[in-house]
């Protein structure tokens, strides 16, 4: 699946691909992608964005070749959740992060501490929120 959005004044949500079987080699999606830039025109498109995955260095080459004033760019969201993973790793982060865990789950079991820490909210906030614990996100 390719989605294009286009970044008018406000962005546009332009069209959706279903590559199906495809194989989303280099050539196939520099295709697709061509494909749209010419049904958009390309002097309207300034930039693309993929993911950042390794047959789509080919495609964003092809394009910025074809049309120069056309910038291709990776996804910077997905940067930085790998680079955010990577500082997780670190031991001095781990050992914050057990940490935060087990305080959260003490809030959450015993009932004396949750009823304390509701009433503290209430008291600064006007508010209540709950304590959660982190999930993991997958970017594939």
């Amino acid at each position: 699946m390719v989605n294009f959005i286009l970044t008018t004044p406000t962005p546009v949500f332009f069209k959706t691909l279903a590559t199906n079987a495809e194989r989303h080699t280099g050539e196939y999606m520099a295709k697709q992608i061509d494909e749209v830039i010419i049904e958009i025109g390309h002097e309207k498109c300034n930039a693309i964005v993929t993911d950042n995955a390794r047959n789509m260095e080919m495609p964003k080459t092809i394009i910025c070749e074809k049309y120069p004033n056309i910038v291709a760019y990776g996804c910077a969201a997905h940067i930085l959740n790998l680079l955010i993973g990577d500082i997780m790793k670190l031991q001095s982060i781990s050992n914050v992060i057990l940490d935060a865990k087990a305080i959260v789950k003490d809030v959450n079991n015993v009932y004396v501490h949750k009823s304390v820490f509701e009433t503290l909210q209430k008291q600064i906030n006007f508010t209540c929120i709950s304590l959660e614990l982190p999930v993991v996100t997958r970017w594939d």
